[in-house]
């Protein structure tokens, strides 16, 4: 009788909980696109833009070709993890690249997508540290670091993917390069030989991933209902 009723809750909390985010989405979360762009694989009928953001999760390539192909011109790209997103055509990159942060700014977007305020140490971001040392800093000194990058790359990609050219080797792409990247990276923030500290590229790894998925979990949370201790999050993350 417990067993029965324990299964019954477990099947029937998360339906519920689905069903309440998908209402969310649909009926009370504002999503702002200028209304005269047309939207790749919306149909008419109820909950058109619900419908559109689920199939844009699921067959996303193919509705960018689809944008492209199709349009060539301006598009909404529908999401349900992202929301919905205005594409640009590929000549008005340059347009976009030539605008001042003023009009333009990745910050605010890239803050809400990741719900930063209740995942990151909001100070930090605040200050906007990290971004004055990546444009200013990093940029001025890349010429410097090339060979550095290119040496731990060669590292990271003998020691993740091997260096055998007679028989073949199975490998997982996404792990694989999640260590690549995290090794690379870490070449240029903290050095040899801590860059290769597999403990240490490892946490790493989990903090980036960590942030993402709470992020996106939280953009499906109504503002009154997110956590006001952004630190419960972060502990989260980091442990």
């Amino acid at each position: 009788m417990f067993l029965e009723e324990f299964t019954r809750h477990a099947v029937i909390a998360p339906i519920t909980i689905v069903v309440i985010y998908l209402f969310y989405l649909a009926v009370i979360k504002k999503q702002i696109v200028p209304e005269n762009l047309p939207w790749i694989g919306r149909k008419p009928g109820i909950f058109a833009n619900l419908r559109a953001n689920i199939a844009g999760s699921i067959n996303n390539l193919a509705m960018f070709d689809e944008g492209y192909n199709k349009n060539g011109k301006y598009f909404v790209m529908p999401s349900l993890t992202t929301g919905p997103m205005v594409v640009l055509p590929q000549p008005q990159i340059k347009w976009l690249m030539s605008q001042p942060s003023s009009i333009l700014d990745a910050d605010g977007p890239q803050r809400e997508l990741l719900s930063s305020d209740h995942t990151m140490d909001v100070p930090i971001l605040e200050s906007r540290d990290h971004i004055h040392a990546l444009v200013r800093d990093l940029t001025r000194n890349l010429g410097s670091l090339t060979a550095d990058i290119a040496e731990e790359l060669d590292d990271a990609f003998k020691r993740t993917w091997g260096e055998d050219t007679e028989k073949w080797t199975e490998i997982s792409p996404y792990e694989t390069i999640m260590e690549i990247v995290a090794q690379t990276a870490n070449r240029v923030f903290v050095g040899l030989p801590l860059c290769r500290d597999p403990i240490f590229n490892a946490r790493c790894e989990r903090m980036a991933q960590s942030v993402a998925a709470i992020g996106v979990f939280l953009r499906g949370v109504p503002d009154s209902l997110r956590p006001y201790d952004s630190g419960s999050f972060q502990r989260v993350i980091t442990h």
